[in-house]
């Protein structure tokens, strides 16, 4: 029953590179402006968008859990709306004064449920001394519709996308939806007429899928039924799909948004884009599916626990051996005893073995896998590019090494997983941010004030320019930085060399030495080189 953790070893081998590789808030991506008048609004419009990634969204962990399901199931799949969902919370007050209470009625988000009136001892305002009057005891409840960019993962069986899709970018398929299970209570918070939504019949108890029931362990044996106590808390299977169709017969097909539920219809409408964005490790031309790390190691996995099993297998007999007896009269029972396989067996002969009694020595073959085992370990590390072989490493092991030949296969090795990267970065990520640029394009109507590198700037999206232009930079991994480090620091010396020698602003100028500091500033990993 032993099985190997090759595909586990690889995945975790990738994500920390790959999270280290893609930076902070600072400087993942930045528009391109399209004129010298134009530089300061693009970085203002690439910080804000950055901004709304990393600190109005779980940003990590929506990055980790994207990347994962990409490396583990062939896709990883986010989705970015702006959310209008109504937020319903409950607020009490207690000794509110009628000047008090006519300034929170003001408020059109609060709906009193509750009041009572009270006498009660006040301090008067204006002459300080202590009177009695009536106050207020009020509870209210609080309707929030405040929009925001919202952005979350899709568990790969839940996503849909037509047959026909022979692209990555899932906006070129004809058709692409989420199906997923929700309650009665999140239905009307979409907005969803409220008769509808308690008209249609609940979610009898399903079948998980592959996908999920994978993912379950023994914490999650308790089956829950779908059909709650609380009718709010009903489980129905919401269908949301955004199909290309002739809808008003012009010839020309149109994006619909389409939400079902059942057998019913619960909205229709035309929409300007799909909200889906896709990333792959290893992506197919003319595919929308293509190949996850996973894949690329399973067959290695079975190999390598076939061959352990039987190396294991090997190693019991080899160490408690079975045993030849002389019991006359039971030659039926001897082929059955020869044919049994478990350790420690006894075998019946009906005729003298070595007087009657003799071990079954089983001789030690399972050192023939070791080689086969090392093998399989290097395949696995030529076409994923982790190995064990570099964790660890004490600097005593390392003197028996050449610089070079090491440094070569770790340059190769890191150059397999920032593939995965630069894919990652220029597929689903550079669409995603695109996308959050056009939701606050067309959806924040109003300016909002917010700490950008340091300074509280205002940033008001509707002066925004629609723009396509965008370069993703994908952050230095610590090896990388090293290595800058040293050829920055020659650099350095060199200029100094030639300031020395009298070259200040006839070969080497201030802004050369500012820029080359500002650059070992950035390569030790510090943050605002002007501090320095």
């Amino acid at each position: 029953q032993v099985v190997t953790s090759d595909v586990a070893d690889v995945v975790d081998g990738i994500m920390p590179s790959l999270l280290r590789l893609f930076p902070t808030a600072d400087n993942l991506v930045s528009f391109d402006a399209v004129g010298p008048e134009d530089e300061e609004r693009a970085q203002q419009e690439s910080d804000y968008v950055n901004y709304v990634f990393f600190k109005r969204n779980p940003s990590f962990e929506i990055l980790f859990f994207w990347m994962f399901d990409a490396l583990v199931q062939k896709n990883g799949i986010v989705k970015a709306w702006w959310d209008e969902s109504e937020e319903v919370t409950e607020e009490a007050y207690e000794g509110l004064s009628n000047d008090d209470l006519l300034e929170l009625l003001d408020d059109d988000e609060l709906e009193p449920i509750e009041q009572d009136e009270r006498e009660a001892e006040t301090v008067d305002p204006q002459t300080g001394e202590i009177v009695r009057a009536i106050v207020h005891d009020v509870r209210f409840r609080r309707v929030s519709k405040g929009g925001r960019v919202r952005i979350e993962c899709v568990p790969p069986e839940e996503y849909r996308i037509s047959a026909d899709a022979r692209s990555l970018d899932p906006s070129k398929a004809r058709m692409v939806g989420h199906e997923r299970e929700v309650t009665r209570d999140e239905l009307i918070a979409m907005g969803f007429d409220r008769e509808l939504v308690e008209s249609l019949p609940a979610e009898d108890d399903v079948i998980d899928t592959p996908e999920k029931e994978a993912r379950r362990d023994k914490s999650d044996d308790i089956r829950v039924s779908t059909k709650a106590r609380d009718k709010s808390q009903d489980r129905i299977r919401l269908r949301e799909a955004y199909i290309k169709v002739d809808a008003d017969g012009d010839g020309r097909s149109e994006l619909l948004q389409v939400f079902t539920a059942g057998d019913r219809l619960l909205s229709k409408e035309p929409v300007d884009r799909q909200p889906f964005h896709v990333i792959c490790p290893h992506p197919l031309p003319h595919k929308h599916f293509g190949l996850s790390t996973a894949e690329k190691v399973m067959d290695i996995q079975r190999v390598n626990s076939a061959l352990l099993r039987q190396t294991l297998d090997n190693l019991y007999h080899t160490n408690r051996p079975g045993h030849a007896v002389w019991e006359h009269g039971m030659t039926e029972n001897t082929m059955d005893d020869l044919l049994t396989t478990r350790v420690g067996r006894v075998a019946r002969f009906a005729r003298p073995v070595n007087e009657s009694y003799a071990p079954m020595t089983v001789p030690f073959t399972a050192g023939a896998s070791f080689p086969m085992l090392e093998y399989f370990d290097k395949l696995k590390r030529d076409r994923t590019g982790i190995s064990s072989d570099s964790q660890g490493l004490s600097p005593e092991a390392l003197k028996n090494i050449q610089t070079t030949v090491l440094a070569q296969a770790t340059d190769l090795s890191k150059m397999k997983i920032e593939a995965i990267a630069r894919i990652f970065a220029e597929t689903g990520i550079k669409s995603l941010f695109l996308h959050i640029h056009e939701l606050l394009l067309k959806h924040q109507e109003k300016a909002e004030l917010v700490k950008l590198r340091g300074v509280w700037v205002p940033v008001n999206p509707q002066e925004w320019r629609t723009r396509r232009d965008m370069t993703v930079n994908i952050g230095l991994g610590i090896g990388t930085r090293e290595q800058n480090l040293v050829h920055l620091n020659a650099i350095w010396e060199k200029q100094a060399q030639m300031v020395q020698a009298g070259g200040m602003n006839l070969t080497v100028t201030p802004r050369n030495i500012y820029n080359t500091a500002a650059e070992i500033v950035k390569n030790a990993n510090l943050k605002n080189p002007a501090m320095f």
